[in-house]
C-alpha cells in the first residue's frame, strides 16, 4: 500500500487530494493545525496529528519514517500586501521545515503546491523555461508572489543537495464555494463598475479534479527538480466573476473551504487593493497571463481542460465541508 503525509490537509485541494488518495487505497497521515476542523478527516479515515507546520519538532514526529509521496500544500495564499511579513516567515520556514523532516524521515519524493504566478504576468504565451522574472517591472509582485519565488529557491537547492522534489504550478483554481462576509457579498461588489473597471486580466483557470490529477502524476512519474505548468485555456476575470454570481443563486454557500478562489480573494482583499497603491491593484487585476500546459501534458498525460469541461468541472466539485 502507498504512502502518503499531507500538509494543508484541511483545505480545499488537501481534502479533495485525500478523497482521491483514499479511493485508491494511499495509507494518509496528515498534520493539521490545533483549531482547524477535522470532522471529514475523520470519515475519510485517515490518521491525523495536531501541529504547527513550521516547527521541526513537530513534523518529524508527525512524519512516518519512508512514506512514498510528500504533498506539501500548507501555504499561505493571500495575494493582499503582507507589511509584516508574517506570510514569507511562515511559508518559507514551513518548507524549510518540511525539507527537513523529509530527509531526516527519508521520504521518497517531495511534491510542492506552488503557483503560476511566480512566472509573473506577460501577453505572450510561456512555460516551465521562462524566467520567474515579472516581464513589466514597473509592477511590484505582491507579497505572496515573492514568498512563493522565495519557496521554489529553497527547493531548487534542496534539490541540488539530494532531496527528491518536485513543482507543480496551477493557475487559479476555480470553485463556486464563495465565503461571503456579514457586510458585502460578490453581487454587490459585480455592480460596483469602479472596481470592475479595474479588472482587465486574464488567467489560465484550472478545475480541482485535473489538479488533483496533476498532484499525483507528478509524485508517480515527474522527473526530480522540474515545474510542471498546470491551466486551461485564459479566460479573463471579469467572466470567472460574473459565473460565480450566477452560480451563486443556486449553489450552497460553503464556509472556510480554504480554498484559492477568486470570489473569496476579491471580497476580502479588493479593498486593500484599492487602498493600497494602483501598482498592487494592477500587478492582479490587469495582469494577463497566458501560459503553456503542454509539458505536463505530453510528459506525465494530464490534459487540462478546454472551456466547456472547465464550466462543467466548477458544477460537480465535492466540497470541503
Amino acid at each position: 500500500m502507498a504512502t502518503a503525509f499531507v500538509t494543508g490537509a484541511t483545505g480545499f485541494v488537501g481534502l479533495n487530494l485525500i478523497r482521491h488518495l483514499r479511493s485508491l487505497k494511499w495509507h494518509v497521515t496528515c498534520l493539521v493545525s490545533p483549531h482547524a476542523p477535522v470532522a471529514m478527516l475523520g470519515e475519510l479515515n485517515v490518521n491525523f496529528i495536531y501541529g504547527d507546520v513550521t516547527n521541526r519538532n513537530t513534523l518529524l514526529q508527525a512524519m512516518p519514517s519512508a512514506t512514498d509521496v510528500v504533498f506539501h500544500l500548507a501555504v499561505m495564499r493571500h495575494v493582499a500586501l503582507d507589511k509584516e511579513g508574517r506570510q514569507s516567515q511562515f511559508n518559507e520556514t514551513a518548507l524549510r521545515s518540511v525539507i527537513f523532516s523529509c530527509i531526516e524521515k527519508r521520504a521518497r519524493c517531495l511534491v510542492f503546491l506552488s503557483d503560476a504566478l511566480v512566472y509573473g504576468f506577460s501577453d505572450s504565451i510561456f512555460d516551465e523555461t521562462a524566467t520567474m522574472l515579472n516581464p513589466d517591472a514597473k509592477i511590484t509582485p505582491s507579497a505572496y508572489v515573492r514568498s512563493i519565488r522565495e519557496c521554489e529557491s529553497i527547493i531548487k537547492r534542496a534539490v541540488a543537495r539530494g532531496l527528491d522534489a518536485i513543482t507543480l504550478n496551477p493557475g487559479p483554481i476555480i470553485n463556486p464555494t464563495l465565503d461571503l462576509t456579514p457586510t458585502i457579498t460578490l453581487d454587490e461588489l459585480l455592480r460596483n463598475n469602479t472596481i470592475l473597471s479595474r479588472m482587465n486580466g486574464s488567467r489560465c483557470f484550472i478545475d480541482i479534479n485535473t489538479v488533483i490529477l496533476a498532484l499525483l502524476a507528478v509524485a508517480e512519474r515527474g522527473r526530480v527538480g522540474d515545474n510542471y505548468l498546470l491551466g486551461g485555456p485564459p479566460i479573463d476575470l471579469k467572466a470567472v466573476n460574473t459565473l460565480l454570481a450566477e452560480m451563486n443563486q443556486t449553489l450552497p454557500l460553503l464556509k472556510n473551504s480554504g480554498s484559492v478562489n477568486f470570489a473569496r480573494l476579491l471580497q476580502n482583499n479588493m479593498s486593500k487593493f484599492l487602498q493600497n497603491g494602483k501598482a498592487e491593484t494592477r500587478w492582479f487585476s490587469n495582469g494577463k497571463q497566458h501560459f503553456s500546459s503542454s509539458k505536463i501534458q505530453h510528459n506525465l498525460a494530464i490534459q487540462p481542460p478546454d472551456m466547456k469541461q472547465l464550466m462543467l468541472a466548477m458544477q460537480s466539485l465535492k466540497y470541503s465541508e
